[in-house]
């Protein structure tokens, strides 16, 4: 909802329960405040999830790239920021510092980057172009990168 004019935030929150052996519960708490800047539909957003360690997610979503890491015991905190240069041409470039929560203790997992281009050549045709990189503190998880490109045409 809008705080004042430009400035709105979203907040959601998801309890989670998994009856095995023993019923566990977990939770999800996920937050966003964006300004909606006057020139070139530019937004900057500031983000956080956390997740705690006996959340469990109804598919293996992963918000670390690379699928290195799921929603469980994870706190994520982020600056997307967008910009449209001309009516048809979207810039987005996000990154993202990523803590553990293991025992309630918060512990430094890395930082995550990622850029995306995304041209609307039609209102039926896209171009856009992807790259991301996931930089991990721990020597367990390798160093991740992803680029890609694609071509999109609906029917």
């Amino acid at each position: 909802g809008p705080v004042f004019s430009s400035l709105y935030y979203d907040v959601s929150a998801i309890l989670s329960l998994f009856a095995g052996e023993n019923v566990n519960t977990g939770f999800l708490v996920d937050g966003l405040i964006s300004y909606y800047a006057p020139f070139l539909s530019s937004v900057v957003s500031l983000n956080a999830t956390y997740a705690t360690d006996s959340f469990c997610p109804f598919s293996n979503s992963s918000v670390v790239m690379g699928g290195v890491r799921d929603l469980s015991g994870l706190l994520k905190l982020g600056l997307v920021s967008s910009i449209k240069p001309f009516s048809n041409f979207l810039v987005v470039i996000s990154g993202d510092y990523l803590m553990d929560d293991v025992d309630s203790k918060l512990t430094s997992f890395g930082f995550q980057w990622y850029a995306n281009l995304k041209w609307q050549i039609l209102s039926d045709l896209q171009f856009s172009l992807y790259c991301g990189q996931l930089l991990p503190v721990h020597e367990e998880v390798a160093p991740q990168f992803a680029s890609s490109a694609s071509f999109v045409i609906n029917f």
